[in-house]
């Protein structure tokens, strides 16, 4: 639960914990969510978001429970998913970029000799002493560490692997170098949005900016990068796939309206801003029973 108290901080509380024993399927989920809100006296109107992942069970037991026109998914899970599925996975290229990685890696973690003499090399060409990143498949950031700590030490592994030509592992070819450091390149505004997103003080209300900011950059992006243009390209169909939603939901717009970082900025047409504007005042009445009067006088500082 996450609510703002009367000083304006932003809040967070955990109403109810639950084992769910046996296969977690959206029945038995939507039970629980029902469950909960009727224990706490919580009326589905006054209910603005439920969060999840992508699952199927989730989406199930969501719209089971009656809360599917609240359903939101979690933007970074929706991003690990149009990373991994339309970059990572489904283009040869980058695909085996991160498995040539994964296993240079890997070498490295298994061998204490090997990192020992890369540790060496790194002192004799005065590199960082920092040790080669594992990923995690269920993060893609992870992936892009690891990538950027490769190119970081791609001199040292260099002369590395020149020394040990019998190693089990083989260095990147001059092709994978290349796109390992496009793709730094372009990933690296994905993980500054998706540390920001991840903060604690992060708030709904930086979805759409945040969807808007990313669909100008992946335009931008398209346009000069090169060799990899159909890749970035298709990344970003499936991005404006993935997030169209989230741009068209409407307690996502009245809630990044209404905060003082962005209010009207994001929104492309008068007829979007308009829109918004009636969704705020018809919300502001309803809450507030107010003269129509104040209702639109509040309106004014919007823009």
């Amino acid at each position: 639960m996450i609510w703002i108290n009367s000083e304006f901080n932003s809040m967070t509380a955990v109403l109810q914990l639950k084992k769910i024993t046996g296969s977690h399927t959206g029945v038995k989920i939507s039970k629980f969510l029902r469950d909960s809100l009727n224990k706490w006296k919580i009326p589905t109107n006054k209910v603005y978001f439920v969060l999840s992942d992508n699952a199927a069970n989730m989406k199930l037991a969501i719209k089971e429970a009656g809360l599917e026109k609240n359903s939101l998914s979690c933007v970074i899970h929706t991003l690990q998913l149009c990373i991994t599925d339309k970059l990572f996975e489904q283009q040869t290229n980058v695909n085996d970029l991160i498995a040539k990685s994964r296993q240079i890696v890997t070498h490295f973690h298994h061998s204490s000799s090997s990192m020992d003499m890369l540790h060496e090399i790194q002192q004799q060409l005065k590199l960082p002493q920092h040790s080669l990143i594992q990923d995690v498949v269920t993060r893609w950031n992870s992936t892009f560490y690891m990538l950027e700590r490769l190119v970081e030490q791609k001199t040292s592994l260099a002369l590395f692997f020149i020394k040990n030509q019998k190693c089990n592992a083989s260095n990147l070819n001059e092709d994978q170098w290349l796109l390992a450091e496009t793709l730094i390149l372009v990933l690296k505004h994905f993980e500054v949005a998706t540390l920001e997103m991840s903060e604690n003080r992060a708030s709904v209300s930086q979805i759409i900016p945040f969807i808007v900011s990313m669909e100008a950059y992946l335009t931008y992006a398209s346009e000069n990068a090169g060799e990899i243009k159909t890749i970035i390209e298709e990344l970003k169909k499936d991005f404006i796939s993935r997030f169209s939603s989230y741009k068209y939901n409407k307690n996502l717009n009245m809630s990044t309206v209404l905060d003082p970082r962005f209010k009207l900025s994001y929104a492309i047409s008068d007829e979007e801003k308009g829109t918004i504007k009636s969704n705020i005042q018809e919300k502001y009445m309803n809450l507030n029973k107010t003269d129509i009067a104040d209702c639109l006088s509040t309106t004014d500082n919007l823009t």
